[in-house]
């Protein structure tokens, strides 16, 4: 209740905020918002933000909850230092300096790697191979200008940046597909020249029943192909024809007519007989194969029927040689993962405006007539990794990330990160035998915590703004469990999605033994904490299915994510594969789960914005494998008593999750007196505002 009597919590609270909030801009400007609880604000905010971001160009004014909101931030960022406020310092995270006492040995169980050359395993792994390993991918999201928008004759506004340009006019007229393709295929073609990795494209159809059989097609043929190879070995490789055709067991006449075809494309060329324009294996689409189909004629056989199977082996040889060819030898074999992420893929981000770029924001304010968000078609590219080994140092990792950034710099224009292009630097983390219930609990509470002792500020500050909350917002906020804890949501009534965990009273006291074995719920909620906390982390422990936790623990809606997004399935406590991959029969889950690997799950991590940087990226990506870790390996004794150091002080907390030197000295010499990371290049000028590249080579 505020202190003019009347309760505007309560009032505000109760009205139905699904119409435009304009509708009630007397009343809100009557409020006396100084007085409100945080809580009331926070949910007022989030639930006008919502609605002008599902109604854009309803109104260009601001929501006063959205002011009150910002000004409480400016208020708490500056107040002076405290024993609280130094809980939020980045400063903590890092160990002390060489006079410092000894710090204690960090509790977490990271299994080191040999630092030896890594040579691939060509063997599957499977979820009961024990003890398994932690696995790894990165998503690099990068702004490219392609070339100038409106006359090709106009003079350039960046000469200086003598870097790629595509020969297309840019006008309403231009048909946006060539775009797409044209970028994507030219980003393709750079880095399969550039680097050792492979590059491919990511099919138009996939998440589709089609994909999805023809990839399990492709599997069992490869599969056959393989044990034959293994069973009957010959010199040299294995002939991929005769073996191919040999599983599926077709007559000699249809197997030999597909055969033929084959290799006379071969050698006559492909280029040329099936129109694929010097493409190579790896740079071949469903779509090319299809043409190629069109336009083959396979001779040898007569019977409609048989040219009809012939054809059809035909096909499958192709796309068993592409299937082949589009792996990258740093990926791991898991069953059941998206093929797509045995290699590195390209594609454009749907729905990426880039119109939010202007003069204003650059550091020398751009020249009169230099408009930046009209120099320029841009199109944001999103740059795959495959699944990959997470080793402990992950020297190959950081080698591919070297060359990728290098090569992206030097041959493209990509616009430095500003905080007006929200593109991020996403980290996938899992483990081989799969992700249960308790690995969930354990890094969504890691997370939150570690967030309020300063993890957000490993990041740019602009990722902790009201703005981004719908990109890489507070999993304490922003989740469907944060927006009820928020909300004070304890009733049913209040909470019709059932995001609230309801268990009898033995089922109450079990799990929270469980909860009380692995946090020290004191010290997060000291005197009971307030309202908020205790229905978030106690929810959290509650939960008995995957299913149910991951629907509590993400956003909800398609095109919001927390900081952390949770792709898990299982009815169970331990991820299973389901029917319906995409959560379609779901709409609470809000999420694509056909993605990376439905079989084992998956963590995403939000958080880092746009970089090239590879030092960067690369001690991101350990920050991230590095939590995951703490959640999976540690005991519930180990992970209890490491938060108990770390809110005790006795540790810094890169040192709890060992964190390397080399990585904490990269931060550190980033952050200063508690403040966010900031790049070297953080401060970005219209004259120059694309990454420059890289002298050296590696």
């Amino acid at each position: 209740m505020s202190g003019s009597g009347f309760d505007w919590d309560d009032m505000l609270l109760s009205m139905d905020w699904k119409e435009d909030w304009r509708n009630h801009i007397n009343t809100l400007d009557g409020v006396p918002w100084e007085e409100l609880e945080d809580a009331t604000v926070d949910r007022l905010a989030y639930l006008h933000a919502g609605y002008d971001e599902d109604h854009p160009g309803e109104g260009q004014q601001t929501s006063p909850a959205v002011i009150e909101q910002f000004r409480r931030q400016d208020e708490t960022s500056s107040e002076p230092s405290t024993a609280t406020n130094d809980a939020q310092s980045a400063r903590r995270w890092f160990a002390r300096g060489p006079d410092s006492p000894e710090q204690p040995r960090p509790v977490s169980t990271v299994r080191q790697r040999p630092t030896a050359e890594h040579v691939p395993d060509a063997s599957w792994r499977s979820k009961t191979d024990s003890p398994g390993v932690f696995t790894v991918g990165f998503e690099l999201e990068v702004p490219i200008a392609m070339g100038r928008t409106g006359d090709l004759e106009a003079d350039d506004p960046h000469p200086q940046a003598e870097r790629y340009v595509a020969n297309i006019f840019f006008g309403p007229a231009t048909d946006q597909r060539v775009v797409k393709e044209t970028i994507v295929d030219e980003v393709i073609r750079v880095l399969n020249m550039e680097t050792d990795a492979v590059f491919t494209h990511k099919e138009a159809d996939e998440g589709t029943e089609a994909y999805r059989a023809r990839m399990d097609t492709l599997a069992e043929l490869e599969d056959g192909v393989d044990k034959l190879a293994r069973d009957e070995p010959s010199e040299g490789d294995p002939n991929l024809l005769d073996r191919a055709l040999q599983v599926r067991g077709d007559s000699e006449d249809v197997g030999q007519s597909a055969r033929n075809a084959f290799n006379t494309a071969l050698k006559e060329g492909f280029t040329r007989t099936l129109e694929w324009d010097d493409k190579d294996w790896v740079e071949l689409t469903e779509a090319d194969i299809e043409r190629a189909l069109s336009l083959v004629r396979i001779g040898g056989v007569y019977a409609i029927s048989d040219v009809q199977r012939a054809t059809e082996r035909f096909g499958e040889l192709l796309r068993l040689k592409c299937y082949k060819e589009k792996q990258d030898y740093r990926h791991i074999k898991l069953r059941h993962m998206n093929p797509r992420y045995r290699a590195f893929s390209v594609y454009v981000m749907e729905n990426m405006v880039h119109d939010g770029v202007q003069r204003s924001y650059y550091a020398d304010q751009a020249s009169e007539g230099a408009e930046p968000e009209k120099a320029y078609h841009w199109e944001v590219v999103k740059i795959a990794s495959p699944v990959m080994e997470m080793e402990w140092p992950p020297k190959e990792i950081e080698g591919v990330i070297q060359q990728i950034t290098m090569a992206l710099r030097e041959y493209f224009r990509i616009h430095r990160d500003v905080p007006s292009i929200p593109v991020s630097t996403q980290v996938t983390v899992s483990h081989s035998t799969g992700l249960n219930l308790l690995d969930i609990k354990k890094l969504i509470t890691l997370v939150a915590i570690l967030r309020d002792s300063g993890l957000v500020r490993l990041n740019r500050a602009h990722r902790d703004t009201l703005i981004y909350s719908n990109v890489c917002g507070p999993v304490k906020t922003q989740s469907s469990l944060g927006v009820m804890s928020y909300a004070n949501v304890e009733v049913s009534e209040s909470d019709p999605m059932q995001i609230i965990p309801r268990l009898d009273d033995d089922q109450q006291r079990h799990y929270l033994e469980i909860m009380e074995e692995h946090i020290p719920v004191e010290m997060i909620m000291p005197n009971g904490g307030t309202l908020s906390d205790r229905i978030f982390y106690g929810s959290l422990w509650m939960y008995t299915s995957i299913d149910d936790i991951v629907r509590a623990v993400n956003c909800g809606l398609p095109s919001r994510h927390a900081e952390v997004v949770t792709k898990c399935r299982g009815p169970g406590d331990t991820n299973e594969p389901v029917e319906d991959p995409k959560g379609e029969t779901d709409p609470a889950m809000g999420i694509n789960f056909n993605v990376v690997d439905a079989e084992r799950g998956v963590f995403e991590f939000r958080q880092c914005g746009g970089s090239l940087d590879h030092q960067h990226i690369v001690s991101w990506l350990y920050v991230c494998a590095a939590l995951t870790a703490m959640a999976k390996n540690s005991s519930s004794a180990e992970f209890k008593d490491t938060l108990i150091q770390i809110f005790e002080n006795r540790i810094s907390v890169m040192n709890a999750l060992q964190i390397p030197a080399e990585v904490q000295q990269f931060y550190r010499a980033h952050i200063e007196n508690g403040g966010y990371f900031e790049p070297a290049d953080a401060s970005v000028s219209w004259s120059d505002p694309f990454y420059s590249p890289i002298e050296h080579k590696i």
